[in-house]
């Protein structure tokens, strides 16, 4: 198997596209790293985390001198290791990505709620949690009387606050957006509850790939289309190993990948003939079709 896969791998044609997403990716407990073209909609390739020593990334054979864009989890964005690595790339925090970021927060705000102050009212909090997952106004959702018969304010604070937050991406420009974004941040170093001034260190740390969002807005629907993929990789492959679930992903279906013709010019032996004439080698792939690989995982074809 090792053998088959080191020889796909070394027909494998790889490119850096000129906008490049980065995503994490869990595979029984281990984390693995998903390299994507939003644009044309590929999965280009899947490596362990970046960090990792055993590693030989997709990062590792891209030219440091790349100068495109790079939309990253804000993990990765955190650990300045792709700053370090390509300082002349722009680096932007898709609104998908900090959304997903900030609902993932809100979330362990009410396990804690449920964890100190016992409420047993789950499904109220679970219409919360959708309300605040599909971006509802605090002053519009009508739970608002509920945090307080929950006896819990903090949490609808939390509320206004994150949802302040993804509110930012409402502006019309970047002036507008960072405005509002030194607001909010004021706002959250000045509350009591340490909760807010730690939230705002760590959008203070990702200020500029936040706001270089407002020059690329676009980038927003290019990557939307792939926002299910980790997820609908995870359900279906949670105990495979990772050499299993990227060989399955990159090479287990031909018909989902994008190939590259690769033409050479041959000569021939019989004088009557042609002296040169094109003739099809092999196929390279340059990567899997992303809405095609969905379709098949969902089907069970995968």
């Amino acid at each position: 198997f090792d053998e088959s896969m080191h020889s796909l791998d070394l027909n494998r044609k790889i490119y850096a596209p000129d906008m490049l997403s980065i995503n994490r990716l869990f595979i029984n407990r281990e984390l693995l790293t998903l390299f994507c073209d939003p644009e044309n909609e590929l999965l280009i390739d899947i490596n362990r985390d970046i960090s990792d020593s055993r590693n030989t990334s997709f990062l590792d054979i891209m030219d440091p001198d790349f100068r495109n864009i790079i939309l990253a989890d804000p993990f990765y964005m955190q650990c300045k290791l792709l700053h370090n690595r390509y300082p002349y790339a722009t680096f932007v925090l898709d609104r998908f990505q900090v959304e997903k970021f900030i609902n993932r927060i809100f979330k362990c705000k009410i396990r804690k709620t449920l964890w100190f102050r016992k409420i047993k009212n789950i499904n109220l909090l679970n219409e919360i949690q959708y309300d605040f997952i599909n971006n509802l106004p605090y002053e519009n959702t009508k739970f608002e009387h509920a945090f307080f018969r929950l006896g819990s304010s903090p949490l609808f604070q939390s509320y206004r606050m994150l949802m302040e937050l993804k509110q930012i991406y409402e502006s019309e420009n970047r002036k507008e957006a960072e405005i509002k974004y030194n607001k909010w941040k004021n706002k959250a170093i000045s509350h009591l509850d340490p909760f807010y001034g730690r939230m705002a260190s760590v959008m203070e740390k990702l200020k500029m790939e936040f706001l270089n969002y407002f020059n690329y807005p676009n980038s927003h629907e290019s990557i939307r289309k792939i926002n299910n993929l980790p997820h609908i990789i995870e359900s279906q492959t949670y105990t495979t190993s990772f050499e299993a679930t990227r060989g399955r992903i990159l090479f287990g279906n031909s018909s989902i990948q994008n190939e590259e013709k690769e033409i050479r010019q041959i000569n021939l032996k019989r004088p009557a003939a042609n002296p040169k004439c094109s003739i099809l080698v092999r196929n390279k792939t340059l990567g899997v079709h992303i809405p095609s690989l969905i379709k098949e995982i969902e089907q069970g074809h995968f």
